[in-house]
């Protein structure tokens, strides 16, 4: 439409009606390509949507501009980082166009997010697990797996205390990580039994009296002990101490 030819006709007549005549030739052409204006570059989230905002463009012929766009990926160092480049062209009626380039960076900054964990606390007398099988969710990946790392078991006397370490990582990096805290008593119980008899000889007949020592050497309180000595032919002789406590002796 702006490219079009204007022939001009001149005529030059005098007073006595003579006439000479010529034409001129006009060319109009649109040469000039619009100016155009790029959204501003951009940074955003790999779970945001993209950007919608076009660019915007003028020309000097037309009060109507095609704008069109074109994006290219480019990956980066993980799946959800990456760069955009948004190519956008405008044209004019006669076919010139200009073109810039918006940036449109995508990043994925976000660990995920644990699910419920296992409380800890003490567990008496039961030693702990690994809960297998728990997911992670990841605003970008989805689901992400949780492992389960146990520490070593620390021991305070019969007392022992266990971290286990449960974590989740994006495909990006991003970690999130928990502790949970054991805590139980190794039991073990065991006793040493001493016998003493009262006398170092005895004649034909005589008695002889004989004296149980038993000492708890384990890490647990006995409430009661069954003695059985096949020499004396003593069966199940109990022992009901008022308490045997951890370390502690009764006669």
């Amino acid at each position: 439409p702006n490219n079009y030819t204007i022939e001009r006709n001149w005529t030059a007549t005098d007073d006595c009606g003579n006439v000479a005549w010529c034409i001129q030739t006009i060319t109009v052409q649109d040469v000039t390509k619009p100016v155009i204006t790029c959204p501003e570059d951009v940074t955003i989230d790999c779970d945001d949507p993209l950007p919608t905002t076009e660019a915007t463009a003028t020309d000097n012929c037309d009060t109507s501009v095609t704008i069109a766009s074109s994006d290219e990926r480019i990956d980066g160092d993980c799946p959800n980082n990456y760069t955009i480049e948004r190519n956008w062209t405008a044209t004019d009626d006669c076919g010139n166009t200009a073109v810039c380039t918006q940036v449109i960076t995508v990043t994925d900054t976000i660990a995920p997010v644990l699910p419920d964990l296992p409380k800890g606390g003490d567990l008496v007398c039961t030693p702990p697990n690994c809960v297998e099988g728990l997911k992670a969710t990841d605003n970008c990946d989805g689901e992400v797996d949780v492992t389960c790392t146990p520490g070593e078991i620390v021991e305070d006397g019969a007392k022992r205390i266990q971290v286990f370490t449960y974590s989740a990582i994006d495909s990006c990096g991003n970690l999130a990580k928990s502790e949970v805290t054991y805590t139980w008593i190794e039991s073990k119980p065991a006793i040493q039994i001493d016998k003493r008899a009262d006398v170092t000889s005895a004649k034909p007949g005589q008695t002889i009296n004989y004296t149980y020592n038993v000492t708890n050497t384990g890490n647990v309180d006995l409430s009661s002990v069954e003695v059985i000595d096949d020499n004396l032919d003593v069966k199940e002789m109990e022992v009901k101490p008022n308490s045997i406590d951890s370390g502690g002796d009764e006669q």
